[in-house]
């Protein structure tokens, strides 16, 4: 919940998002659910074609972004109805690719490049989006020949790092291997659904 009132939070000229986090600058006047309640509506999220279901949480401005454009993000990424895995705001590293070169899964891609029935992300806007395995990291599950049920795997970003932090229980988490073991396992039945919070940043250096 704290990690995603930063993620909505404008870039303070010299002060990054992370140094807010740390300092607990959110926190010193409002709860992270309060300062939430005050940012975000209740979603209502609409479906794409394909399966994509997604909802705005902060309107951006500006044009959009052409194939071919670098863009970076800020993102919290979640297994749906299950524990967070990752948070570049974090990790103080957002994740950036350049648009339709085929890098990302097909769902992060439509989310911020638009298609499909959803509209483009502009500069500063945040979204969440549900995204399917279809549009994720698996393509399909089939029946291998030992009768064991495999995925097709697709090795496409965004990939965590292997940044390690502190989880409610204050046990301690590391992205990638959570990550590895939801996503990139090929004996796994099936995948679940990624949830992604994304912040669209002006520029890299935004």
């Amino acid at each position: 919940m704290l990690a995603l009132a930063i993620l909505l939070l404008p870039t303070t000229p010299g002060i990054g998002r992370r140094a807010l986090l740390h300092a607990g600058i959110v926190g010193a006047s409002v709860s992270p659910s309060a300062a939430l309640a005050a940012t975000v509506p209740p979603l209502e999220f609409a479906s794409a074609d394909g399966g994509l279901r997604w909802a705005e949480l902060k309107q951006g401005a500006g044009a959009p972004f052409r194939p071919g454009q670098r863009v970076s993000i800020d993102y919290i990424m979640t297994r749906r109805g299950g524990a967070k895995i990752h948070s570049t705001v974090e990790a103080g590293e957002p994740f950036s690719w350049t648009l339709g070169d085929g890098s990302v899964i097909a769902g992060l891609e439509q989310a911020v490049g638009g298609g499909g029935g959803v509209p483009p992300m502009l500069a500063g806007g945040a979204r969440r989006v549900i995204v399917p395995m279809t549009l994720g990291y698996g393509s399909q599950t089939t029946m291998a020949s030992d009768r064991l049920w495999q995925t097709d795997v697709r090795e496409l970003g965004p990939v965590p790092p292997p940044f390690v932090w502190l989880d409610k229980n204050n046990e301690r988490v590391d992205s990638y291997l959570r990550f590895k073991n939801l996503f990139q396992n090929p004996n796994a039945f099936n995948q679940p659904d990624l949830v992604l919070d994304i912040r669209l940043r002006a520029s890299p250096e935004d």
